[in-house]
């Protein structure tokens, strides 16, 4: 069983007062979760981030777990959509397929595609596994689809399997 799960990493500046003309930025947050054993059920979330799951879950979408290269191309597109959503620099594909090669087809990670009834993935997350802890890497979602709530739906599938392995 995977005993922590980590999402994002916040990344901190030391001594950023000590250097003229540089501030200090969160960049993320880190969030742990250390479960017992399997988790029981959506009665262990907030009322209503279970009230999204089941909204995703009738809007169609399901999660779809994967490390094949052909996820990784499908996880790409809205990757990239994302990126530019948020006028960021894209990683080149060849990055991404490198981790993926060398963290993912080698070994435990794995990606986990939140699709419509038709198939298209409108989020994603890879996440890589070291020992216990359960790291996601790279998300993206597809804003157009936020209404059906697939990140609600993605992450609640990926604490369930992590905490059943």
């Amino acid at each position: 069983m995977v005993t922590t799960v980590v999402a994002s990493v916040l990344h901190l500046v030391p001594n950023a007062r000590a250097c003229p003309g540089l501030a200090a930025d969160a960049v993320g947050y880190r969030h742990l979760l250390t479960p017992d054993g399997p988790v029981r059920g959506l009665i262990a979330l907030k009322p209503a981030v279970a009230r999204h799951v089941r909204a995703a879950r009738r809007g169609g979408v399901s999660v779809q777990f994967g490390c094949s290269g052909r996820d990784m191309q499908r996880f790409y597109r809205v990757h990239l959509l994302t990126r530019r959503r948020l006028d960021v620099p894209v990683q080149p594909l060849r990055v991404l397929r490198a981790i993926w090669r060398h963290m993912v087809e080698s070994g435990p990670g794995f990606l986990a595609l939140a699709c419509t009834s038709d198939g298209t993935p409108v989020a994603g997350w890879t996440f890589l596994v070291h020992r216990q802890t359960l790291i996601c890497k790279y998300g993206a979602s597809d804003s157009p689809d936020w209404e059906l709530k697939p990140n609600h739906l993605l992450f609640w599938s990926v604490i369930e399997r992590a905490s059943e392995a």
